[in-house]
């Protein structure tokens, strides 16, 4: 990868081979799914850098214990694509959504190199 766009484009479709619905365009995001957040680069090396992607795991919004069952299913599949460390509760705001949606954000890095 050499890009943050093709680095996202990587993020996506590894999710969505595991059978994952995942999107990095907020108009296109519908749960349950995985929206991927513009990624946090980190310049520290000579030959690239690192590009930390938030994974936004979310369902609807149809009471609690309902969306911790789906959430979890959600989360478990992401984490067996990423193996990221840890999954953190949040209620995400997505544009042209009404409520805010029941989520988790999971931290995947990931190595982009230059030429």
């Amino acid at each position: 990868m050499e890009s943050i766009a093709e680095a996202a484009a990587v993020v996506v479709e590894r999710l969505e081979e595991a059978g994952i619905a995942a999107t990095i365009d907020n108009r296109d995001f519908n749960p349950p799914g995985v929206y991927v957040a513009a990624p946090t680069i980190l310049f520290s090396q000579l030959d690239g850098y690192k590009a930390t992607f938030d994974l936004f795991c979310a369902v609807p919004n149809a009471g609690r214990s309902e969306a911790l069952q789906q959430l979890s299913d959600l989360v478990i599949a992401t984490r067996a694509v990423w193996g990221t460390d840890a999954a953190y509760p949040i209620e995400l705001l997505v544009p042209d959504q009404t409520d805010p949606l029941p989520a988790y954000r999971l931290p995947v890095t990931v190595q982009i190199t230059t030429k």
